[in-house]
């Protein structure tokens, strides 16, 4: 059954094909990282990856992703953040 609920989340979109790559973020112009096209990247904090852990499909601006990667905790001794890859579904 669909659920809904608002959550804070850090995202961000694959850059158009057209865009310049000075615009991208910092850390991607250092580490040479572009997010696919498709692809979204997420970063959750602990509250709303347990909400979303169990979940099939996701709406984000209203478009559906499907959770395409492993997930990543970052935090030093306990997480207290998760960043995940969606897959935009067609």
């Amino acid at each position: 059954t669909p659920q809904y609920k608002t959550i804070k989340a850090r995202i961000e979109y694959a850059s158009p094909m057209n865009e310049d790559p000075l615009s991208a973020s910092p850390i991607d112009s250092k580490l040479n990282a572009m997010i696919p096209q498709g692809m979204v990247r997420v970063k959750l904090d602990k509250e709303g990856f347990d909400y979303i852990s169990g979940a099939k499909r996701i709406d984000l601006d209203g478009k559906r992703f499907l959770i395409d990667s492993a997930v990543r905790p970052h935090g030093l001794f306990d997480p207290k953040f998760y960043t995940f890859f969606l897959k935009a579904v067609e």
